[in-house]
């Protein structure tokens, strides 16, 4: 009990200390030199990690930063909202030689917010976290844009838009996995931490009904509400990069800094399902492989005890290019080309996180 009153105390004393920038020891003789505000001030901000957690700091009889617990086991639950994010892939006409492309484009909004949970086993020089997140409910923010290029005589014009369609989108199921591995270069303020990891992502949706913006010759048919098209994508990467971080003090908070950079091979599946072809399933599909880049920024403060909030900002670009087949059994079809085949992506997010660390 006389631990606790004493861990109490220090603790109100350091907050008070923290918001007035002093601390009044009537002790201390008047023969010693009292720290400044901002050295106090940083010294309750400086994170301090040892297994005794009856140990504390003092300087001239000042009482500074207790130490905490190392943690082992860290538990994140986190919510995730895509914005201004996309997904798309596009091919040109078969002939390499007289041909052109784009042929076609469809383009797929990911606007939309996820969740899911992060678990990390951290010792002090270096950690493993793995995060699984999908999306909350069916709904996408957005529209998949449906392009075609010269499909109707005379296709002289390799230039000319005859279609450029919008349906509506949802979720029939979506996953993004992410296990990385990371350790500390330096133990300095500033830290570098080099890292590798590995993500997927899948992204399974349905198109409804067509809005004709460009409209192709001819009388256009209604499509209001029917499903036209499903989607499935996967993209798997293999990434390498590093953290920097630094802790900060602001008004009295400890706040916990990372940026991070990292690049990665990347290999990516596609496939979508005209629903509406005549004379049977028709089938497209993408092989494709590249590379992705990746920043991101996260900022992490203690809440009490051993719960801490966390704000990251993303920003994904994906570029993989390789080979486009059109399966379309009951017209005899099956064909594969490279020409013009690009898939792309652009992902821009921003996550809150609520931490428990054990």
């Amino acid at each position: 009990m006389k631990r606790f009153v004493k861990h109490a105390v220090t603790a109100l004393f350091m907050a008070v200390a923290c918001q007035t920038g002093f601390v009044l020891d009537t002790t201390a003789s008047a023969a010693d030199a009292a720290p400044s505000a901002s050295y106090i001030e940083n010294s309750l901000c400086e994170s301090q990690c040892e297994p005794d957690i009856g140990y504390s700091n003092e300087y001239n009889g000042y009482v500074l930063a207790a130490t905490k617990p190392c943690p082992t086991w860290t538990i994140d639950y986190r919510i995730l909202r895509l914005a201004d994010s996309n997904t798309s892939y596009q091919f040109g006409t078969p002939q390499v030689n007289g041909g052109w492309a784009p042929l076609s484009k469809l383009d797929w909004s990911l606007d939309s917010t996820w969740q899911g949970f992060n678990i990390g086993f951290e010792k002090p020089n270096w950690t493993i976290h793995f995060e699984w997140l999908t999306p909350m409910g069916s709904e996408i923010d957005g529209d998949m844009a449906d392009f075609d290029w010269n499909i109707d005589p005379p296709q002289n014009d390799p230039n000319r838009l005859d279609s450029h369609t919008l349906s509506s989108l949802r979720w029939n199921d979506g996953h993004m996995i992410d296990l990385e591995w990371k350790f500390k270069w330096e133990n300095a303020q500033t830290e570098i931490w080099p890292m590798l990891g590995f993500r997927f992502q899948r992204f399974d949706m349905t198109a409804s009904g067509i809005n004709y913006l460009v409209p192709a010759y001819g009388p256009l048919p209604q499509y209001d509400g029917v499903d036209v098209i499903t989607f499935n994508q996967q993209y798997y990467q293999l990434y390498l990069g590093g953290q920097i971080r630094r802790t900060v003090c602001c008004m009295g908070m400890s706040i916990d800094l990372t940026f991070q950079g990292d690049w990665a091979a990347t290999w990516g599946y596609n496939i979508d399902h005209h629903l509406l072809r005549a004379g049977g399933d028709r089938f497209t599909m993408e092989n494709t492989g590249g590379d992705a880049y990746h920043l991101g920024l996260t900022a992490e403060t203690t809440l009490i005890g051993r719960f801490s909030l966390g704000l990251q900002v993303d920003h994904m670009q994906i570029r993989t290019t390789g080979t486009h087949r059109m399966d379309w059994q009951s017209q005899g079809y099956d064909i594969t080309w490279t020409n013009g085949v690009l898939v792309k992506s652009r992902q821009t997010s921003f996550t809150a996180f609520l931490r428990a660390s054990f």
